[in-house]
């Protein structure tokens, strides 16, 4: 479904003008044929994501992906603000930046660990996260603040209720993050 919503059709038209007797079955590297000639190779798994938070004086460890099982697959210490951020896509360009509260304002866009987002040592409280340049998936996040537990993922930012465009509380430092990618 997912390439056929990339080239504007359905799953049957693709089945039918690729011999498909089982559309859900696609092999990795398989080249199929879409309406208006061309082809395109097969769509791979999902991008892995990758993150690193700054707190409590330090870089932490890097985290790849989300841990389902226990959700220990977090960036940063429980009870600590963070005041940085890194985070990168295997596939496309993952757009990610931070509210600092000292300030109260947004600071500039990065992308795919070329740079951090926010300002180390100045606590932030709001995250917004964006993937481009990959079609079918979205970035999705979450953020925990000290003493209580992770609010909603939210997703690439572009909800249509304010609120549900950025993870944490404004005014509330944000201690723990997860970014996972998910097929759309």
């Amino acid at each position: 479904s997912g390439i056929a919503k990339a080239y504007g059709t359905t799953v049957e038209e693709l089945a039918s003008l690729n011999g498909l007797e089982n559309p859900n079955l696609i092999r990795v590297g398989q080249v199929l044929k879409v309406p208006g000639g061309g082809s395109s190779p097969a769509p791979e798994t999902a991008p892995e994501v990758t993150y690193q938070a700054y707190a409590n004086g330090r870089w932490w460890a890097e985290i790849t992906g989300y841990n389902e099982e226990n959700t220990k697959g977090f960036a940063g210490v429980e009870g600590k603000a963070l005041s940085g951020l890194y985070a990168k896509a295997s596939k496309g360009v993952l757009r990610l930046r931070a509210h600092q509260i000292d300030g109260d304002r947004w600071l500039p866009w990065v992308e795919n660990w070329e740079d951090y987002a926010g300002n180390l040592g100045k606590d932030i409280d709001l995250l917004q996260a964006e993937l481009v340049d990959c079609p079918g998936c979205a970035v999705e996040y979450r953020a925990s603040n000290p003493g209580r537990g992770y609010w909603a993922w939210i997703r690439n930012c572009d909800n249509e209720k304010p609120t549900l465009r950025y993870a944490g509380v404004p005014g509330k430092p944000i201690d723990r993050v997860q970014f996972r990618i998910v097929e759309v």
